[in-house]
């Protein structure tokens, strides 16, 4: 199967509190691929003997592209009369006997396409900023940019009670 990530090319994240003024933010519904930052933390996080190496990266990219998936299809269920996708998602998945919470978000002004091509392009510029080799993913980190940011860590860092499209994977 081709994968969506492989098709298009951008993505970002930042915390909710950079993330909220992001929303804001209008790039005229082009994507801005300038003033992307990466912020990394510094520690690899220790793999489950099930999740080593390059399988931990994988399913954690495919847990990116998930979140994609429903941020482009999924409306805010907190907004009415509005039936534009959410372009956010967040959630939370167990790899091996960790959890990792996970976020992407988009600008308003993108359509789903764009918002898709933004992630997957993020995701692939700053693969250094998450991936520690050969260990495998580090313990956190978030992708800064104008038009789309994504965030990992091994805290909760989102509501889930109050955020759209939250998942439990």
């Amino acid at each position: 199967s081709t994968s969506p990530f492989n098709a298009v090319e951008t993505f970002t994240g930042p915390s909710v509190a950079l993330a909220l003024p992001l929303l804001g933010l209008s790039t005229g519904g082009k994507i801005n691929y300038d003033d992307n930052i990466c912020i990394d933390t510094a520690r690899a996080r220790p793999n489950a003997k099930t999740n080593t190496g390059d399988d931990s990266v994988l399913e954690f990219l495919r847990l990116f592209e998930n979140l994609t998936n429903i941020a482009v299809t999924k409306r805010n269920n907190f907004v009415k009369d509005v039936e534009k996708p959410a372009l956010y998602a967040a959630g939370e998945k167990r790899f091996g006997n960790k959890k990792i919470y996970v976020m992407v978000q988009c600008t308003h002004d993108l359509t789903p396409r764009a918002c898709v091509e933004c992630v997957n392009h993020n995701v692939r510029q700053f693969q250094d900023c998450y991936e520690d080799k050969p260990v495998g993913l580090k313990k956190g980190a978030r992708v800064l940019g104008r038009s789309c940011n994504f965030r990992f860590e091994r805290y909760p860092f989102v509501n889930a009670k109050t955020s759209p499209n939250y998942l439990k994977f």
